[in-house]
């Protein structure tokens, strides 16, 4: 993961300490600009942190019946369409005779389910937390800001439309989305290290895995560096 988010934090400095020190146009340049490349890593990083968690692990090679509901809904998803777009008796009955005989398999669970639509709202975060399996709650205190003062806002900035929006409040924007990027990362990390997505009665003990370098001993939000 740090492979992934460590150039994206860069830019993320990079931009907020541009937007900090620009004033007159080049300022109103520097603000629209920060929020273009503040909601691009807000959808990438989302979405490239959910693949790296499901990549890992489809590389335990769970099988179906010892994943988390969340989990198995999605391995299953491919083999749910297909029976759902099918008239064939067949098709049916080879999907109930795979739920009867053969949940002992190893599962796939396909990163490519997590999807943000080129447009990371609440709506669509709420549907990639479902299929991993984090609570809601953990965001939706957030969900204004990311409708309203990131997503809107970079939609208006993308349809060639004057933005309003002044220093301060680009840069409370900004801190704001960073914490819950690293907020979703230390997310991820606990899922690996506590299994959670192993079935609760399929759990052999916790797995620690590295601490991000996104929190500090406390768990809080740590300033990413604008260097490694």
């Amino acid at each position: 993961m740090d492979l992934e988010t460590i150039w994206r934090k860069r830019e993320l400095s990079t931009i907020r300490m541009e937007v900090g020190r620009q004033d007159g146009p080049a300022g109103v340049l520097a603000i629209r600009s920060g929020v273009t490349i503040l909601y691009a890593h807000w959808e990438g990083w989302i979405k490239a942190i959910s693949r790296l968690y499901l990549d890992f692990v489809n590389t335990l090679k769970i099988p179906y019946r010892d994943l988390s509901p969340a989990l198995l809904a999605t391995a299953l998803r491919a083999r749910m369409d297909t029976v759902q777009s099918s008239n064939k008796a067949l098709i049916h009955l080879e999907f109930a005779e795979f739920i009867r005989e053969r949940m002992h398999e190893t599962a796939r669970v396909p990163s490519d389910m997590v999807r943000t639509d080129s447009n990371l709202s609440s709506a669509v975060l709420s549907d990639i937390l479902c299929r991993i399996g984090i609570p809601e709650r953990t965001f939706a205190t957030k969900y204004h800001v990311i409708d309203k003062e990131l997503v809107h806002r970079r939609n208006t900035i993308a349809h060639g439309e004057f933005l309003e929006l002044d220093r301060e409040a680009y840069l409370t924007l900004h801190d704001q989305v960073r914490n819950m990027l690293f907020e979703y990362t230390n997310r991820m990390l606990n899922n690996a290290n506590d299994q959670q997505f192993r079935a609760a009665g399929a759990r052999t003990g916790p797995q620690r895995a590295p601490a991000s370098e996104d929190t500090d001993r406390s768990g809080s939000a740590a300033e990413p560096p604008l260097t490694k």
